[in-house]
């Protein structure tokens, strides 16, 4: 029989717990664990509800430790991002892309961070990809959304009707 939705959260909540607990004794033996303090987040975050604050806590402890850690500037900007830090989320998402230029992830997230500010032309440049890297398969409809919302119509190419995204 398989498991209710409830029973998984349950299960999934008392692994990320468990690993909170792990990280946290890990880190008080040795408090420059890198790793720790980003992986501790990183679970904070899967918690159900997240636990937001502490996860920023911990990624800006890990930058602290290694100022050139992307993934924790990443996952960092993404918690701003969900909390409407806005601002946040585009200087943690710049770092991210200073130190792996190229992130389609990063270049997707501080995209829809400029949209929240309302600066519809960086948003537009994130979404277009100014650095070459492939697009995933779900740029077409973010750009779409952002074209819409800076109010400069549809892609060349694209057209109305049936089926169409515009």
């Amino acid at each position: 029989m398989p498991l209710s939705r409830q029973e998984i959260n349950w299960v999934h909540r008392s692994l990320s717990q468990a690993a909170i607990t792990d990280y946290t004794k890990a880190i008080a033996l040795n408090p420059r664990l890198t790793q720790a303090c980003k992986q501790r987040g990183y679970r904070e975050d899967s918690l159900q509800p997240p636990e937001y604050p502490r996860a920023i806590a911990d990624y800006t402890k890990a930058i602290k430790l290694d100022p050139t850690y992307a993934d924790a500037y990443f996952d960092r900007g993404l918690d701003d991002l969900t909390l409407g830090n806005n601002r946040g989320a585009v200087a943690d998402m710049t770092m991210d892309l200073q130190f792996l230029p190229g992130d389609a992830d990063g270049l997707q997230y501080r995209g829809e961070a400029y949209n929240g500010l309302g600066e519809y032309q960086k948003a537009i440049a994130d979404h277009l990809n100014p650095v070459g890297a492939p697009l995933p398969s779900c740029f077409p409809w973010r750009k779409v959304w952002v074209m819409m919302r800076a109010g400069s119509g549809p892609a060349p190419g694209m057209k109305r009707g049936a089926g169409a995204v515009w």
